[in-house]
């Protein structure tokens, strides 16, 4: 077993393609990190493309490292290189669109000194909205933290990619199918079929931008939706994994009966994007390839915190 009680040396990884002032922003609030002497590194993947100068020149920093790969190939290649490429204890793994609380490797540090947990997951939670289609996606998001809430380290759903921390021991064994969208998923079933624990750190946040448009949302809501789908194939715990999928009906519902009491309007604004992204054809796109089209209006974070 390994000794989680010395302060590990952390690696932080972000795989990116757009590359933009986005990912400026979410480096800059990693360089203000409370515990930033712990950080040994800082790796980007580049996803078949090189970093504009102007962007290389915002985000210098001791600590970066960048790589470009070629040809892209999509987030999970980049993650799998990221493992690759790691050399701390601990690998902090986040998205090119978001601003990580000041706390975030402090916080993590402390989790995995106090644990024999190998995964670590944050707390996601939205930026500030005006928007009507924002503010009802965030009822989504609250209907999510409810079953956290409840169920902690027991439900894949802690388990967002947007801020995820995995121990030497799980980030060298692991490797993500190429053409998987729901990586996040694939990290928390991976390390439970591997009789590694998971601990969840609500106190390591992270905030990130919602989808503006009902175009976006819905390209967003059907990538979630072929979780189980494409998740189901590679594990061979068939009925662990069935409920895990099984019980959220259940626990959505009552977790939208609180919240509906507290925010009806927006709530039943919620339900109508959720009915209408729900019944609109599947795409089967993720078969093919693995990335996505990117959601422009999540990537307008750089005023933000």
């Amino acid at each position: 077993m390994k000794n989680s009680s010395r302060i590990p040396q952390i690696s932080i990884g972000i795989p990116t393609y757009e590359a933009g002032q986005s990912l400026v922003s979410t480096l800059q609030s990693l360089y203000r990190q409370t515990a930033i002497d712990q950080v040994k590194e800082i790796l980007v993947a580049v996803d078949g493309k090189s970093l504009p100068q102007d962007i290389l020149w915002q985000i210098d920093h001791p600590k970066l490292v960048v790589q470009s790969f070629h040809p892209r190939k999509g987030q999970a290649e980049r993650i799998n290189d990221l493992c690759k490429m790691a050399k701390g204890d601990l690998l902090i793994l986040t998205n090119d669109d978001v601003i990580l609380d000041s706390r975030v490797v402090e916080e993590f540090s402390q989790a995995y000194q106090t644990t024999h947990a190998d995964l670590f997951t944050g707390h996601s939670q939205p930026l500030p909205n005006t928007g009507w289609i924002e503010q009802s996606l965030e009822i989504g998001y609250d209907i999510t933290h409810e079953i956290i809430q409840e169920l902690g380290s027991s439900t894949y759903l802690a388990c967002n990619g947007r801020l995820i921390a995995l121990s030497r021991q799980l980030y060298t064994q692991l490797r993500i199918p190429a053409e998987i969208w729901n990586n996040d998923a694939y990290v928390y079933f991976f390390a439970k079929e591997h009789g590694l624990v998971h601990s969840h750190v609500p106190t390591a946040k992270v905030y990130f931008r919602s989808p503006a448009t009902l175009v976006e949302h819905v390209k967003q809501s059907q990538k979630f939706q072929a979780s189980q789908a494409e998740n189901k194939q590679f594990f061979s715990f068939s009925s662990a994994f069935a409920r895990e999928y099984a019980m959220r009906p259940k626990k959505f519902a009552t977790a939208f009966c609180k919240i509906f009491l507290r925010k009806p309007l927006l709530s039943l604004g919620y339900l109508a994007i959720l009915f209408y992204s729900r019944f609109l054809p599947k795409s089967s796109a993720h078969h093919a390839q693995g990335y996505w089209q990117t959601d422009m209006t999540t990537k307008a974070v750089e005023s933000a915190k």
